[in-house]
């Protein structure tokens, strides 16, 4: 991969445990430098701790994902994504549930710092992306990302126009409520 005008490129990839631990660490770090509330960002490093088993996650069970920046030990996000095997020809569902951005990235801190926004972004494109391309290894035809809040909804939004606007052969992309469905074509999401 290679960096387009200066834009850091991120990628969505599974978690080692020593990636994990590195993940904690720099959050931890962050969160101690800053003096920021902990609460939630210690819950899902945590839990991340037992949803890192990709090759047999429980039905149903989030897996955590990791948004790393090129050449990063630790991750700019975590993505909890489900996949739900189905029977028949749907082969199963996979959805992006909740991207949580790493301390660095809190709302408060990226205010007016336009760099800390783009790189956001990138995170977000990068971990759809990533979901997307995961189809091959948890076999599905249906892949949904939920809005959990106003801001995700309104991107996820925005990426389903842009992508039907495209007109991606083999594809069918469609907003259910606050998810965004992205599906083969014939396929009941």
């Amino acid at each position: 991969m290679n960096e387009v005008a200066d834009l850091p490129i991120f990628e969505l990839r599974p978690f080692s445990e020593a990636w994990l631990e590195s993940t904690r660490l720099a959050w931890r770090t962050h969160i101690d430098k800053h003096e920021m509330f902990d609460l939630e960002y210690q819950r899902v490093l945590d839990a991340a701790t037992n949803q890192i088993n990709y090759a047999h996650p429980p039905n149903g069970s989030p897996m955590a994902y990791g948004v790393f920046r090129s050449g990063a030990a630790d991750a700019s996000a975590i993505v909890l994504i489900v996949y739900t095997p189905r029977p028949g020809p749907s082969r199963g569902w996979l959805k992006m549930l909740e991207v949580i951005l790493s301390p660095q990235y809190d709302e408060f801190v990226i205010s007016g710092d336009m760099e800390k926004y783009h790189d956001a972004l990138q995170i977000f494109a990068a971990a759809i992306s990533g979901t997307l391309d995961l189809r091959g290894t948890h076999r599905s035809k249906v892949v949904k990302l939920y809005g959990r809040n106003e801001s995700m909804l309104k991107l996820l939004t925005g990426v389903g126009e842009r992508i039907a606007a495209r007109g991606v052969a083999g594809i069918t992309v469609a907003m259910h409520g606050r998810w965004l469905v992205i599906s083969e074509p014939g396929v009941r999401p």
